[in-house]
């Protein structure tokens, strides 16, 4: 649970995003695809984001390298 009105106007537009449902170019298969706030479950702890930009279009790792992805 996250407390949005502890953050500034700003932090809430550019981190309160919610998820998208896209389909990987690999597997064909749906996941979610957010670069928006995630929480751990315990209020007030901050734990990161749905994804970065790694694996953009991809749902995982697997799926990229098997694509013929590298880094």
């Amino acid at each position: 649970v996250v407390n949005w009105k502890a953050f500034s106007e700003e932090h809430r537009r550019t981190y309160r995003i919610p998820y998208r449902i896209s389909c990987c170019i690999q597997c064909k298969s749906l996941y979610k695809d957010c670069e928006g706030y995630r929480g751990c479950g315990q209020r007030e702890k901050l734990q990161g984001f749905y994804s970065d930009n790694e694996f953009a279009g991809y749902c995982n790792a697997d799926c990229f390298y098997e694509a013929g992805g590298t880094l």
